[in-house]
């Protein structure tokens, strides 16, 4: 027999159901610590801390109502031995037989007595678990309102205790938060790790910089006192849209604790003291203008891959057989074509051959480089070769050789 999927129903043939989501409560078993955190948290609304403290108390009194319906279980067992002697020691009587002292002290209490007191005791019985179960019930009832005020007047969760195991009831994750916006510490610990990473410094861009600076602003709120220095670095940096890493750090020094900017300083000087790092620091942090500048440093990628296939190439003719079997096609062989050779022959006399339609050397498709917006020389480290190096400073990039 073929068996195969129903076909699908034609959007026409039926009608459609909007999709929505609902938050339902769920049961989660949860650890005592856990439960111990969530209560804590809890008391500290005064309506509730009232409702729990009498749930409390019928707990404590249901625990006292227990221990009496036990006490009260064991004198109606007693009681009961006693009537079952009577009998016993009725016939011991007969035969003229001499009474041990608790069988006398039962027969002198006498059967009507006996039989009274255990009626008394099994009614006492029957209206203490009456009162138990009263009391269950209330202490049931009065959960459920607490568990109800908890999701839907405080929007809090609710956890308990039942049989030595722990439980939470709620919308959502246990242990997990998600507050409405980062706080300060949050914000300092990503800020510290950027200004301490070497790397992520030498390649930073126009938007992370500006991005975690914009945190900043959102987490101090509006009293903090180092607001205006956070809103002067954005100023600084949306005025200049094209400045270099080297000036961005010295920007946002202001917004450094003293710890904080002792290893930055130290991070940015040992960036500096090789020159591709000096280079790397005094780039711009736009993307496009950055571009050039390594361009014009010959440290682009297109410029760094022409160099090492042409090297390669070079090299090929010189290698062994196993260095061809290893290294032979890591870099594609550049064809050497008769148009190659004779353009080349047609420059070995007389100079360069120019004609009207060639470009000049620098032009790249007639479009003029971006020019530095607001930039000067003093936006690179390498500007001037200052005779010592400030104390609160980064050191400048030409102090190393």
């Amino acid at each position: 027999m073929n068996r195969s999927f129903a076909p699908l129903k034609s959007a026409s043939s039926s009608k459609t159901t909007p999709m929505s989501m609902q938050a339902t409560e769920a049961k989660i078993p949860i650890s005592k610590d856990q439960h111990e955190s969530i209560q804590e948290e809890l008391l500290k609304d005064a309506e509730f801390a009232f409702f729990f403290r009498e749930i409390e108390e019928d707990k404590k009194r249901l625990a006292d109502m227990m221990n009496e319906i036990k006490s009260n279980l064991e004198l109606i067992s007693k009681i009961a031995a006693k009537k079952a002697a009577l009998q016993d020691i009725q016939m011991a009587l007969a035969r003229g037989e001499v009474l041990h002292y608790e069988d006398q002290a039962i027969w002198d209490e006498g059967e009507a007595r006996i039989v009274a007191e255990l009626q008394e005791k099994k009614e006492l019985d029957r209206k203490m678990r009456k009162e138990k179960l009263e009391i269950k019930t209330m202490i049931e009832r009065n959960q459920n309102d607490l568990q109800k005020f908890c999701l839907e007047s405080l929007g809090s969760s609710f956890s308990f205790e039942k049989s030595g195991r722990y439980y939470k009831i709620g919308r959502g994750a246990v242990d997990l938060q998600q507050p409405l916006g980062e706080s300060l510490r949050e914000v300092g610990m990503a800020f510290r790790s950027l200004l301490t990473d070497v790397e992520r410094l030498r390649s930073l861009k126009y938007n992370d910089a500006l991005e975690i600076i914009m945190r900043y602003e959102k987490a101090v709120g509006p009293h903090h006192k180092d607001l205006h220095s956070i809103q002067e670095v954005l100023k600084q940096m949306r005025d200049n849209v094209e400045m270099s890493r080297y000036s961005w750090c010295l920007a946002v020094r202001c917004l450094c604790d003293e710890m904080l900017l002792s290893d930055f300083i130290r991070t940015v000087d040992s960036i500096t003291t090789s020159e591709e790092g000096s280079q790397d620091m005094g780039n711009s942090l736009n993307e496009q203008r950055e571009f050039f500048q390594l361009m014009d440093q010959g440290r682009c990628r297109a410029q760094m891959q022409m160099k090492r296939v042409k090297e390669f190439n070079q090299m090929r003719n010189f290698f062994s057989e196993e260095e061809h079997q290893k290294f032979g096609t890591l870099v594609p062989v550049v064809p050497n074509t008769q148009r190659n050779k004779k353009q080349s022959g047609n420059n070995k006399r007389g100079g360069q051959k120019h004609n009207k339609f060639q470009k000049k050397p620098g032009h790249f498709s007639g479009e003029k480089r971006p020019a530095f917006k607001n930039g000067n020389k003093n936006d690179s480290p390498q500007a001037k070769r200052p005779h010592k190096k400030n104390k609160d400073g980064f050191r400048p990039v030409t102090d190393q050789k």
